[in-house]
Parts: structure tokens; sequence; C-alpha cells
């Protein structure tokens, strides 16, 4: 009996969850705002390597870590801005999870299906859909904010000598 209420439940907030078009825009970011991001703030670490007072003979060394430095920032600040205003409205409605009323064991047999590692259940797919709607927003935001990890890591490697 309860387990038939959280799945009445649960397909009940499934009901209209929508993904209007998440992978378009991840893919405008990867094209147009990403490298201009990366482009500016290195271009940006360059010129505060030049008018530094200190630095003259390390310049190049200096600019490309700062240049690093200030592409993570900028990667992550932008990442987090085009997910809350381009990538979190195309899933509608907003609702939370569909599967927060459910138990942990069905929440990740839900999350196991959506993933292809177990067979779906045809009376479960309005819940399975808007799970992997929302499974596919927050995969996409994390997405527009991780490069800027592996910029700060190669940053680390240019400051230490590594490459």
């Amino acid at each position: 009996m309860w387990v038939e209420a959280r799945w009445t439940n649960a397909t009940a907030r499934a009901e209209g969850v929508t993904d209007l078009g998440i992978g378009g825009a991840v893919r405008r970011y990867f094209l147009t705002v990403f490298p201009l991001t990366v482009a500016i703030s290195f271009g940006v670490g360059l010129a505060l390597a030049a008018i530094w007072p200190e630095v003259r003979e390390g310049f190049l060394l200096s600019g490309v870590y700062l240049g690093l430095v200030l592409g993570e920032f900028g990667i992550f600040i932008a990442g987090l801005v085009y997910g809350t205003k381009k990538v979190g409205p195309l899933v509608q409605p907003r609702r939370t999870g569909v599967t927060v009323g459910l138990a942990s064991g069905e929440a990740k047999h839900v999350q196991r299906q959506v993933l292809g590692r177990e067979p779906t259940y045809h009376e479960q797919l309005p819940v399975l859909r808007a799970a992997a709607v929302q499974l596919r927003e927050g995969l996409a935001r994390q997405l527009l904010t991780m490069p800027g990890l592996l910029i700060l890591f190669c940053g680390q490697a240019v400051s230490h000598g590594i490459v």
C-alpha cells in the first residue's frame, strides 16, 4: 500500500516535466561562451603580468599562470550564471525531484533504469522520463563548471614548471 502511494505521488510529480533543449544550450555554451571567457581572461592575465612591477624575467610564465587562474574563475562563474539563466529554464515545469518521495532503494532503481543498467518497466515510464530530464539538467550544470578545474590544474602545472 505504501509503495503504491509513493509511486502514485512520484507519477503525479512527473506529470508534464519536459526538456526544452538542454543539449543545444550546452552546445552554445561550449561554442561561444567558453572560448570567449578563456580568451578574455587569458588576455587579462597577460596584461596584468605585463604591468606587474616585479615580474620581468618570468613575464610569460607569470602571464600564462595568471591567465589560467583567471580563466578558471571566469569559467566557473560563467558556468554557474549560464546554468541558472539558460539551462535551468529549459526544464519545464520547475519541480522538486520526482524521486524525492521514493525510498532510497527505489530512487536508485529509477536511476539505474534511466542510465540503462537495468531493464525499464512500462508502468514506471512517466517517472523514468521525468527523472531522466532532471538528471540531464544536473549533469549539464556540472559540465558547464567542471572545465574550470582542468584549467586550474593546467595553471598549477605551469606555475610549478611541469609544463
